[in-house]
């Protein structure tokens, strides 16, 4: 809540925290509301991408998740910023991310397949 309304305070309640594991994907994933209507999010692409292009390095399993999260909030809410993202970084950017977000970019979905079949169940 605090960082959706722009405090830092959010930053220093990270250090409380123990492990750099949850030091990294926290703010990352703070920006999930900042990006998604139902939160009250408007979109902030400066302060997602700020946080994702921090982490592009690191394959640990989690945050190469948090970083697919806040790139497909941000996509649903302003694709433009994430597919040049996308571009600018391809090198970078864990393969699982890449699919996952532009997935989330052509079909609305993170995996069009699951949805297929899950539309086909019902």
């Amino acid at each position: 809540m605090a960082y959706r309304l722009g405090h830092r305070c959010l930053y220093h309640a990270l250090g409380t925290l123990e492990g750099s594991l949850a030091q990294a994907c926290c703010p990352v994933v703070a920006t999930v509301a900042l990006n998604t209507p139902a939160r009250g999010g408007r979109g902030d692409a400066d302060r997602t991408l700020g946080g994702c292009i921090l982490l592009l390095e690191d394959r640990d399993d989690m945050v190469v998740k948090a970083l697919s999260w806040a790139l497909r909030a941000l996509a649903a809410r302003l694709p433009q910023p994430v597919r040049s993202f996308l571009e600018q970084h391809r090198e970078r950017v864990a393969a699982s991310v890449q699919r996952e977000v532009r997935n989330k970019l052509t079909s609305g979905v993170k995996n069009p397949r699951r949805a297929e079949l899950r539309g086909k169940s019902q």
